[in-house]
């Protein structure tokens, strides 16, 4: 008798394992699974918003005197003819925040730029050097252009040039442009 139900209870057992497959099967298997194939975004981005990328531009502090970095969120096609012209005329027109002022002397223009081998030869008019004075004056020009342009990734450093020529530097000879100038936040 012990055998026999022994048996039942494997029979049992055997035949709610095979239920138990078949609900699986029959729940589970039959379910068509979905396939994505686009996303599409809850907010549909627009083209502008494509267009849109940020840069950083130094200004000096008006209350430490340190070199401080203004982001600005701008349309990136305005820096694919010429990013270097671009962002120095945006240094030229000065900060947008009240609490930065533009370093580089009044009535600068820029006459060109050129980039050879990681090193961005950046030609001012001759007004680069007017009503300068001091190191550290002198610094904080160099350095609001030279931190500017040295965001892009194609620049390492900076070569001045002034009126087409290598000038030695400003007047009083503190800051000299006889070497490339390469980033440096804590000016």
């Amino acid at each position: 008798m012990k055998k026999n139900k022994g048996k039942k209870i494997l029979f049992i057992v055997i035949i709610l394992i095979a239920i138990a497959i078949a609900v699986y099967f029959f729940l589970f298997a039959s379910v068509e699974k979905e396939v994505i194939t686009e996303y599409t975004p809850e907010a549909e981005i627009t083209e502008e918003d494509l267009r849109q990328t940020f840069v950083s531009l130094y200004f000096k502090d008006k209350e430490t005197g340190k070199l401080k970095v203004e982001s600005r969120v701008i349309d990136a096609k305005k820096l694919l003819n010429d990013p270097y012209q671009e962002l120095i005329t945006m240094l030229l027109a000065g900060p947008l925040d009240e609490t930065l002022e533009s370093v580089i002397p009044k009535d600068t223009t820029l006459q060109s730029t050129q980039l050879q081998n990681g090193v961005l030869h950046v030609n001012f008019s001759k007004e680069f050097l007017q009503d300068v004075e001091g190191k550290e004056q002198e610094e904080a020009i160099i350095y609001s252009i030279v931190n500017t342009l040295t965001e892009l990734t194609e620049v390492d450093s900076v070569k001045f040039l002034i009126e087409g020529e290598e000038a030695s530097g400003f007047a009083d000879g503190e800051v000299t442009f006889e070497k490339d100038f390469v980033r440096d936040l804590e000016k």
